[in-house]
């Protein structure tokens, strides 16, 4: 089988992504090693030590906007959607959705405890670093609020509003640095050492621990289909055009998929 241009690209690309998954992992490995190390508040900590908590959120019980829901913590976003024709020499249609609305609700001293000891998480910029928060969808043909109303243009034709919750009593997972310890309360902080990385996750540990290793499995698996195909491709195998062109097309949907946000 003659090294035409497409088998030229497919073995260049086949090669950049193995590498890119190779070190990918590598970094996966070295995150779920850092979690794992991270010392539990039962153990004996000292300031600066690098911790991981497992317990229920303890805060004043809130309302969120758009859903009424009961909950300690709320984000929200409202994108207003329009459609307008593509320019010339591209055709049909292109929607635009410009973001009208972002709040968040006001956040008092965020506390978690884990059997008789308080965590007080005092991270900054706590919104960014609350990962996997219920999420709820809806879209109105109305302006859905009165800020919204006060923007509103007669080319939108739709409203969408998602609003992100954390739950009265959720049970989470926070990873960070101790910054004190008192006799029944371990304030902890965020750390810009990517040694340490903070953040605190609604939900287990060990689903934390399972996307990780789902992620490293998909990353190596990628790694594997790769290196076939190359061998494939190198070797001058006897398979079809469109069998190799269909393999390329699932090597390169399953690295888009390992690239999305894990979190």
């Amino acid at each position: 089988m003659e090294h035409n241009w497409f088998y030229i690209v497919a073995l260049i690309s086949c090669s950049s992504i193995i590498a890119v998954n190779f070190f990918y992992t590598f970094k996966l490995l070295n995150k779920i090693l850092y979690f794992y190390r991270a010392k539990s508040i039962t153990d004996e900590l000292n300031i600066g030590d690098y911790v991981k908590v497992q317990g229920v959120v303890k805060m004043p019980t809130i309302e969120s906007p758009f859903f009424n829901l009961d909950c300690v913590y709320w984000k929200s976003y409202v994108w207003a959607s329009f459609e307008t024709k593509r320019k010339k020499p591209d055709t049909g249609m292109q929607e635009h959705t410009p973001l009208l609305e972002l709040k968040e609700s006001v956040m008092p001293p965020l506390m978690v405890r884990q059997s008789d000891m308080l965590v007080h998480v005092d991270f900054s910029q706590k919104s960014s670093l609350m990962l996997n928060l219920d999420k709820r969808v809806k879209r109105k043909r109305a302006p859905p609020n009165e800020t919204t109303a006060k923007l509103a243009k007669e080319k939108y034709k739709m409203y969408k509003v998602h609003e992100y919750s954390l739950p009265v009593d959720a049970n989470v997972a926070v990873w960070g640095k101790v910054d004190s310890i008192s006799s029944n309360v371990i304030t902890i902080i965020g750390s810009n050492s990517d040694k340490q990385p903070c953040f605190l996750y609604n939900g287990p540990t060990a689903s934390v621990y399972r996307l990780l290793k789902n992620r490293i499995y998909l990353s190596m698996s990628i790694v594997s289909i790769s290196a076939f195909y190359f061998f494939i491709v190198e070797w001058g195998y006897s398979s079809s055009f469109l069998v190799l062109a269909l393999f390329l097309f699932l090597i390169f949907y399953l690295q888009k998929l390992s690239i999305k946000k894990l979190f």
